[in-house]
């Protein structure tokens, strides 16, 4: 009796594991395809959209190597010794005020997104 259930908690340890791997493989993008020439089309032109001021010559260029494989970022982020005006507030803030709050804005958003931070921490 008691084999069997130590065989029964095995299983239902085994199940919930696998599938707890299985919806976190699907929340990460693991059976993802590279983009589709119709998908790069609409995200160069909201793009182009949301940026007319820029050229999209080198975002064009990561979505043609595209191969539906995790991409990695590495914000470098150099502090201003002195606090700065930004054009999104009218008093100066430090650079780790901008900073905290951009990466506030960031993380949440790549976390719905599927993404989330590897290291976060200062050099």
């Amino acid at each position: 009796m008691k084999n069997l259930k130590n065989s029964i908690q095995t299983i239902i340890n085994w199940s919930f594991w696998s599938i707890l791997f299985l919806l976190f493989s699907w929340w990460h993008g693991t059976f993802e395809h590279p983009l589709s020439a119709e998908e790069k089309q609409y995200y160069s032109e909201k793009l182009a959209e949301l940026n007319p001021d820029e050229s999209p010559s080198e975002f064009l260029k990561l979505l043609e190597r595209d191969r539906g494989e995790p991409i990695f970022i590495l914000n470098a982020i150099k502090y201003y010794d002195e606090p700065v005006i930004t054009k999104d507030h009218s008093k100066p803030m430090s650079s780790k005020e901008v900073a905290k709050k951009y990466n506030n804005y960031v993380t949440n958003f790549l976390i719905k997104r599927g993404s989330y931070p590897i290291f976060l921490g200062t050099l």
